[in-house]
């Protein structure tokens, strides 16, 4: 996403909001890209960032937006259908460290386990 934002001619487009896929590493790069072209940060979603232009932002309610208590999403190793907000956020370490409780869960999946061998091989 900084290759396809670094170069891209925002004053020719008319675009009002991006959803866009971070990382810890990938984050302050695109803040530093999107932020100068008129962009607010407006919200992270577990691992997408939410960039709305300043004309949409503008129309965010005073109070802020309203973030749900539970959303549908099966956690690793439960069976149920739905967790909660805050809990879903911390799987992805967007808060701040990821929460003791609940774990770097990237390291529970399978092609994160390889890609990260195959980078300790090397």
């Amino acid at each position: 996403e900084i290759e396809i934002f670094k170069d891209f001619p925002f004053d020719a487009w008319d675009i009002r909001l991006i959803v866009v896929e971070v990382s810890r590493r990938s984050c302050m790069a695109l803040d530093s890209l999107l932020l100068p072209a008129g962009y607010v940060k407006v919200a992270v979603l577990g691992k997408d960032a939410v960039y709305a232009s300043r004309e949409l932002a503008s129309q965010i309610p005073a109070e802020g937006l309203r973030l749900p208590d539970r959303i549908q999403w099966n956690e690793p190793g439960t069976d149920e259908d739905t967790i909660d907000y805050m809990r879903f956020q911390r799987h992805f370490g967007v808060i701040g460290d990821l929460d003791d409780e609940v774990g770097d869960q990237r390291l529970h999946n399978e092609t994160e386990l390889e890609k990260q061998f195959n980078r300790t091989k090397t």
